[in-house]
């Protein structure tokens, strides 16, 4: 005989280090059924077999590796050990025994997956039942199987068991199931697409069986469970509106030692209900959930009314900042239901009306009474956005020699996807061009709205690297015209920059120095071309009038300017009036005196060359009429 050994010595086990917020706290039954159902379904007659410690409420879930974010634990052992860190050799002492149905479904899986192992009986039983009434023709909700009995102990008699028994008007089952039940009931635990049907245990469902259905977690990160199942569906057909009844039950098989755990995700117990559903009319665009699009963008909501309601029609209001029939088009209400239809679709077209609004937004609800006596209410919303048009930008290109150039199309606003083409026969977002190809082109995008736009540029190809209007020298302190043309900017300069030579913007230069320097200029298609450039002091010239404006739009001879002053830093510069009153004087002039202290007349200045050169002499000042 298999002898297994549950080491409980304290340092014996080993916890994965886990940073999860798993966290399982105890819950009452009546509590644990009312989270787990959904929406309209009531439930009744709740009883629960086990220890209470065996049921809990987990949350923490979404974003670890476990894959239902809230549900409730049915556990084997103390519901809390999932936790991460928890001692998965805990066991319940006393638990509940002998179930034929839990023991039967345990030993109806060797047979199925061809082994022959069997399962002397069932222990620590944990079963949550209660009655409800659907509302549709369908019950389902979503759980996960996990068990610290993987892997070791995979395909021996040691094959912990769960069910979930449905029974209830027209189910015919194997299964016991209360007195008002007479048909027996069905295992809705089972996995899917299988034929015979498979019930779930460690032995059918693991790394080697069903791999699709498991996920290993030796280490037990996140949860503290050495594997469990992914999130599976157990479902049924039922009677609309007829009471049923279903036992949650999970057991530990052979033994009382290792945990096993079935998670019931909240809220998922679930029928076909009554609701407003919002659905948009696109296909492969991204947008907002219940997002409208005026004149391009259209949805439809869904109205479902209990499949067992007799009602033919129900009422909708309509609110939110959007108007009917200015907004979106007339929508007959009450609604009317087609013999024998539970849902209907009602479609929302929006309405261009050509006015910049901003977000508007059409909220949709009802309440009515159902067949049970129970207020039904349900809401939705959608928003409708104004249609912005698209704009296409497209940069001129320049193209260097041989090289090629892509035009990038740069498309805002409009709705994704876009269509662009060129006037090249291209499509995509960009477009080649190679030597030889200079002119005009343009390129054209559609948008999912049809909106379309158009841009215009052009292929450059630039003229050869040289040199405008290059004069044997320049002066010290004057900045050249722009000397380097052609190619393509901006330029780069290699010379001596220990010196004073600068370049300026657009290729030009300037240097308060005199000197000679061979320049090499570089321009971004990497074409070079070198050339020498000459600076010198120049002489100096003294004007003998100028004409002060007060109009800002005149700049022509508003001040006393020497030419030549540049090369000649540290000159003096003092101006006298007619009676030998020192009105300016400056002891680095720059061309800076304008006379408008002053009025008009002749004045006599002093200048002091910095080479030691000293000049005198009388200057004019007369100024313009600002009309002239």
């Amino acid at each position: 005989m298999l002898e297994r050994i549950v080491l409980v010595a304290a340092g014996i086990f080993t916890f994965g280090t886990c940073f999860s917020q798993i966290v399982c706290d105890p819950i009452q039954p009546v509590d644990a059924v009312s989270e787990l159902l959904a929406g309209q379904i009531e439930a009744s007659n709740i009883t629960f077999t086990g220890y209470q410690s065996q049921l809990g409420f987990m949350t923490g879930g979404d974003g670890t590796i476990f894959s239902i974010g809230t549900g409730i634990v049915l556990s084997t052992d103390q519901a809390e050990n999932i936790e991460p860190g928890g001692n998965p050799n805990d066991p319940i002492f006393g638990g509940v025994s002998g179930d034929p149905d839990l023991l039967d479904i345990a030993n109806s899986v060797p047979p199925l997956i061809g082994q022959s192992f069997s399962v002397s009986s069932v222990n620590d039983i944990c079963a949550l039942e209660f009655d409800f009434i659907p509302q549709g023709d369908s019950v389902f909700f979503n759980f996960s199987f996990g068990s610290d009995e993987y892997l070791t102990w995979v395909n021996t008699q040691y094959n912990d068991v769960f069910a979930f028994f449905l029974s209830g008007p027209d189910i015919t089952g194997p299964h016991d199931a209360p007195a008002e039940f007479p048909g027996g009931a069905i295992n809705i635990a089972i996995l899917p697409d299988t034929d015979p049907e498979l019930p779930i245990t460690i032995s059918s469902v693991n790394n080697v069986l069903n791999t699709d259905f498991y996920v290993d977690n030796p280490s037990n990160t996140d949860i503290n469970q050495n594997g469990f199942t992914v999130t599976l569906v157990a479902s049924a057909q039922v009677a609309c509106g007829q009471t049923h009844h279903i036992k949650l039950a999970i057991a530990d098989g052979s033994d009382t030692a290792l945990e096993s755990i079935v998670v019931l995700e909240a809220g998922s117990f679930t029928s076909s209900e009554p609701g407003i559903v919002t659905t948009i009319d696109n296909t492969g665009i991204t947008v907002p959930e219940a997002t409208l699009i005026e004149g391009c963008l259209d949805g439809f909501i869904t109205v479902t009314k209990a499949q067992c309601d007799e009602a033919t029609e129900i009422l909708l209001e309509f609110g939110g900042t959007a108007g009917m029939v200015s907004d979106y088009e007339f929508i007959e209400n009450p609604i009317l239901f087609p013999e024998g239809e539970t849902s209907i679709d009602i479609p929302i077209i929006t309405v261009i009306d050509g006015i910049e609004e901003g977000p508007e937004t059409i909220e949709i609800s009802f309440e009515y009474v159902d067949f049970l006596g129970d207020t039904i209410s349900s809401y939705t919303d959608m928003t409708i956005f104004d249609y912005n048009q698209m704009d296409l930008q497209v940069e001129d290109v320049f193209v260097c020699p041989e090289s090629t150039t892509d035009a990038e199309a740069n498309v805002t606003y409009g709705v994704a996807p876009y269509d662009i083409t060129w006037s090249t026969g291209g499509s995509g977002v960009s477009e080649t061009f190679s030597e030889g190809s200079a002119g005009a082109y343009y390129s054209v995008v559609t948008d999912f709205c049809d909106g379309l736009d158009t841009a215009f540029f052009t292929v450059f190809e630039p003229s050869p690297l040289g040199l405008d209007n290059i004069n044997p020298y320049y002066c010290v302190g004057l900045d050249t015209d722009a000397l380097v043309s052609g190619g393509t900017q901006p330029y780069s300069f290699i010379y001596d920059f220990a010196s004073a030579l600068d370049t300026l913007p657009g290729g030009g230069f300037t240097s308060d120095e005199a000197g000679i320097w061979d320049v090499t200029v570089t321009d971004v298609c990497e074409e070079e071309f070198d050339f020498e450039l000459e600076f010198q002091v120049c002489d100096t010239q003294v004007p003998n009038v100028f004409t002060p404006t007060a109009s800002p739009n005149d700049n022509w001879n508003n001040a006393f300017i020497i030419d030549g002053i540049e090369g000649f830093p540290g000159s003096t510069l003092k101006v006298f009036d007619r009676w030998g009153s020192l009105i300016f004087e400056s002891l680095n002039y720059r061309n800076t005196w304008d006379g408008q202290e002053v009025p008009d007349g002749v004045y006599y200045w002093i200048f002091g060359r910095s080479d030691g050169e000293e000049y005198s002499g009388f200057v004019t000042i007369l100024r313009k009429n600002p009309n002239d």
